[in-house]
């Protein structure tokens, strides 16, 4: 299990979810 990969895609996962939450609508 690669677990920076797993991190950086979480990571990226809650950053797409707050951009979108602030500025998506």
């Amino acid at each position: 299990a690669n677990g920076s990969g797993i991190n950086k895609f979480v990571t990226n996962f809650l950053e797409r979810r707050c951009l979108t939450g602030q500025g998506g609508e």
